[in-house]
């Protein structure tokens, strides 16, 4: 065994410190890039908050909507309705044919007793 390398065990020694700096460095470059910034999940923060706007705005939309009962109910209605503007109707039609009857009659007799 000979004299000690000093210099060649403080060259390795150099070495070893340069490698883990490097090996640190990159550990902590691959969990700041991995990680999400306090910027970023501010960000998320206020897209969740206008969701959940959005959500709410749309439940109390729907829950204004008639239901299925609601609008059977308004059919049933409407068709009530038809039915008695349909009545309503021949009626109209049949209060007008005795108008043009009368109104016929009362020209022929005002017709003959000018002649």
């Amino acid at each position: 065994m000979g004299p000690i390398n000093w210099d060649a065990i403080k060259v390795g020694w150099d070495f070893v410190q340069a490698l883990s700096i490097v090996l640190f460095s990159a550990g902590v470059w691959w969990i700041n890039r991995t990680r999400a910034s306090e910027k970023a999940i501010r960000r998320v923060d206020a897209r969740i908050d206008e969701v959940e706007k959005h959500m709410a705005t749309l439940e109390h939309q729907v829950h204004s909507l008639p239901s299925r009962e609601d609008i059977d109910h308004l059919r049933a209605e409407q068709a009530k309705t038809n039915q008695l503007l349909a009545e309503i109707s021949a009626t109209q039609r049949a209060q007008g044919q005795v108008t043009d009857r009368i109104h016929t009659y009362l020209w022929n007799e005002r017709g003959h007793r000018q002649s």
